[in-house]
C-alpha cells in the first residue's frame, strides 16, 4: 500500500510540474482525450449518409459541402480499408483495386510503420480510431508549433497564441482542420533544433520524414513548408545552417525521402499516366490581390464558410489575423531607432523580422 501510495504522490507531482511548465500545451492533450472519449470528429460524413437516405446530423456544427475531399474520399476509404480487414487489396469491391494511394489509411504493409496516427484501429473500435485520428492530428498541430514558437524565443503566452491563431484560420479550417502535413511540421522542426547530436538528428529526420509524408502526402503542400524551414532558420537559428549539422541534417532527410519514394513508388507509376491528377497542373499569377491583403485584413476573401473572390472557400482562404497591423499599430518606433545599436536582442529580433519579410515577399510575388 505505501508503495503505490508513494507511486501515486510522484505521478500527481510530475503531472503537477508538466502544468506548471506547460499549461496550454497540458490542457490541449486533456482536451484530445475528451474529444476522443466523446468519439467526436470533424468528418462532414454527414452528407453521404444523408445521400444514401440516412437522416444524421452532427452532435456539434454542420456538415460541409466543400469539404467533400475528406466526406467523399478520405473518410469513405478508411471505411474501406476496416471493412476491408486492413488488406491492400479491396476484396470488398468487385474491381479488386488497391487501397495503397497516398492517404494514410491503415493497413497491412510496410508503411504502416510510418502510420503512427492509425495504430488504433488495430486495438480499439474504429469509432474511436477515427476520433484519435483526428484529435490527434489537432493536439500534434497545437502542440507542436507552440513548443516551436517557445524554442524559437516566444514567451508561453505569445506561443500559444499564435499557434492557436495558425490552427483556427480561414485556410486550415476550410481544409477540415489540421491533416499529417501540417500536423507533423512543426514536430520536423523541433528535431531539427533541438537535437544536438549529428547521428541523432540524422537518425531522427530518417524516421521523421516517412512519418510526416506516408502519413499524407500532398505534394503541393510540401515545398511552401520546405521553404517556411528555410525561412525558419535564416531567421532564428544559423546555426543549423553549420556545415557538420546541415550535412547531417540532409543525409536524414534524403533517407527519409528515399524511404517514401519506395513505398510510393507503385503510386507514382499509377498516377504517372493518368489524366488526374498526374496531368493537373497549376501556373502562378493567378490569384486575386485581395487573397495577399487578406493576410492582414481579414475577412476580405472569406467570411465564415463564405468565399468572396474565389470559386471556393479553400481556394480563397489564406492565414488571415489582425496581429501583424496590430503590432504596427502599438509599436513605439521612436524608442526602436534609440535602442537599435545598444540593444542586442532588440537587433536579433529586427534582423529577424526582415528575413521573414523578404520570405513572405518572395513567396508572393
Amino acid at each position: 500500500m505505501t508503495d503505490e501510495l508513494t507511486t501515486g504522490r510522484r505521478v500527481l507531482s510530475f503531472a503537477k510540474r508538466t502544468v506548471a511548465r506547460a499549461p496550454f500545451e497540458s490542457a490541449v492533450v486533456v482536451l484530445a482525450i475528451l474529444y476522443v472519449a466523446l468519439r467526436l470528429s470533424p468528418s462532414s460524413y454527414a452528407i453521404s449518409l444523408q445521400q444514401l437516405g440516412a437522416a444524421e446530423t452532427p452532435l456539434l456544427g454542420e456538415p460541409r459541402g466543400i469539404r467533400s475531399d475528406e466526406w467523399a474520399v478520405v473518410t469513405p476509404l478508411f471505411q474501406v480499408a476496416v471493412n476491408n480487414d486492413f488488406q491492400v487489396t479491396n476484396a470488398t469491391s468487385f474491381y479488386g483495386e488497391t487501397l495503397h494511394t497516398f492517404i494514410g489509411l491503415p493497413l497491412l504493409n510496410w508503411g504502416l510503420l510510418f502510420k503512427p496516427l492509425v495504430w488504433p484501429f488495430f486495438a480499439v473500435s474504429p469509432d474511436f480510431a477515427y476520433s484519435f485520428f483526428w484529435a490527434a492530428n489537432i493536439a500534434l498541430m497545437l502542440v507542436g508549433w507552440s513548443l516551436l514558437l517557445r524554442v524559437l524565443g516566444f514567451s508561453r503566452m505569445a506561443a500559444a497564441l499564435c499557434s492557436l491563431i495558425l490552427y483556427f484560420s480561414p485556410i486550415v479550417q476550410a481544409w477540415s482542420g489540421a491533416g499529417p502535413q501540417l500536423a507533423f511540421f512543426p514536430w520536423i522542426m523541433l528535431a531539427l533544433l533541438c537535437i544536438r547530436s549529428k547521428v541523432r538528428l540524422a537518425i531522427a529526420l530518417a524516421l521523421l520524414i516517412p512519418v510526416w509524408w506516408v502519413s499524407m502526402f500532398y505534394p503541393p503542400g510540401i515545398p511552401p513548408l520546405v521553404f517556411l524551414a528555410v525561412a525558419i532558420c535564416l531567421a532564428f537559428r544559423t546555426d543549423v545552417f553549420a556545415w557538420r549539422r546541415l550535412t547531417s541534417a540532409l543525409a536524414g532527410s534524403a533517407v527519409g525521402a528515399a524511404i517514401t519514394l519506395a513505398y510510393f513508388a507503385p503510386v507514382f507509376r499509377a498516377y504517372s499516366e493518368s489524366v488526374y491528377p498526374g496531368s493537373r497542373w497549376v501556373t502562378g499569377g493567378r490569384l486575386p490581390e485581395w487573397q495577399v491583403a487578406s493576410q492582414f485584413l481579414p475577412s476580405t476573401t472569406t467570411e465564415k464558410f463564405n468565399h468572396l473572390v474565389s470559386a471556393n472557400i479553400c481556394e480563397a482562404a489564406t492565414i488571415a489575423t489582425w496581429l501583424p497591423l496590430l503590432a504596427l499599430c502599438v509599436i513605439d518606433f521612436r524608442e526602436v531607432v534609440r535602442r537599435r545599436r545598444t540593444d542586442r536582442r532588440l537587433m536579433r529580433d529586427l534582423r529577424a523580422l526582415v528575413v521573414l519579410v523578404a520570405a513572405w515577399a518572395l513567396i508572393t510575388a
